[in-house]
């Protein structure tokens, strides 16, 4: 039996969606495979989004002229995981982590959770806000104009959201 030829470029599907009012597109295989490569990400945390959340966590702490162990103690967390969200170690951290540095940093719990991948909800202005932030972030002591910008951005975005 002849396999059947597939298109599997899930940008392809997508544009299609698109071009059909977003009517039902069958994807046979590629559902699946679109799934099991989300639920990869989701247990491995994506990278992307891993870096993101660790610049964003400490460029605020620093906007906030907090040490890291006044961010740990403010939000009830130990400093050894605080470091790790900030390096960007951390794969899945806990939610109650996540909502009690939302609530220190003040920035919104769900988009923080959704940096951390602990929910999945997409958007398009904040995912694109997230790659120009992590682009942009670099370390170094105090913040510079455009990353403050980019991180401000970033944060309107949450908050409008």
């Amino acid at each position: 039996m002849a396999e059947m030829n597939m298109n599997k470029n899930a940008e392809w599907l997508r544009k299609m969606a698109k071009d059909e009012a977003n009517a039902v597109v069958s994807v046979g295989g590629l559902g699946v495979e679109l799934a099991n490569a989300h639920s990869r990400r989701q247990e491995e945390g994506d990278p992307l989004n891993r870096t993101v959340l660790a610049k964003l966590v400490e460029f605020r702490r620093r906007s906030l002229g907090m040490k890291v162990e006044q961010l740990a103690d403010a939000a009830g967390v130990e400093v050894a995981e605080l470091l790790a969200i900030e390096s960007g170690e951390v794969s899945s951290p806990e939610g109650r982590t996540m909502f009690q540095l939302a609530q220190v940093l003040k920035l919104p719990p769900k988009k923080l959770m959704q940096l951390s991948g602990l929910t999945n909800v997409r958007d398009r202005r904040f995912d694109e806000a997230a790659l120009r932030f992590a682009a942009r972030s670099k370390p170094v002591e105090a913040l510079s104009k455009e990353q403050r910008e980019a991180m401000e951005e970033l944060v309107k975005i949450m908050v409008e959201s």
